[in-house]
């Protein structure tokens, strides 16, 4: 059950990370349409997690009007191999599948 959380956590940090130490500074005026401060600052959270939380690695793609406007893999998914994480590294959804059938469910409704 503990390694079973563990995998969940990845899914999880990215609604939350409490991090040690200095995040990037956000700019001045950011223009509509300009991710790169989002993927400075997330980059950082997520390295941070991974370190401090003792995580294999994290997948995560920005959609913005209906593209994909970043995608990256952070860590190592397997420990033994020497591969890295990729956008295509494939997890195990386990419980999260929940809240997403659950957000479906009350779109139907509303």
């Amino acid at each position: 059950m503990r390694t079973h959380a563990r995998r969940l956590l990845p899914v999880v940090l990215l609604l939350a990370v409490a991090c040690a130490g200095a995040p990037p500074r956000p700019p001045g005026g950011v223009q509509a349409g300009d991710f790169s401060y989002l993927k400075q600052r997330m980059s950082w959270e997520i390295q941070q997690a991974i370190s401090e939380r003792d995580l294999a690695s994290v997948a995560i793609a920005v959609v913005s009007d209906q593209e994909i406007v970043w995608e990256q893999g952070f860590g190592k998914p397997d420990p033994a191999t020497a591969a890295t994480a990729t956008p295509e590294t494939v997890y195990r959804i386990g419980s999260v599948s929940k809240t997403m059938t659950g957000i479906a469910i009350m779109q139907l409704v509303d």
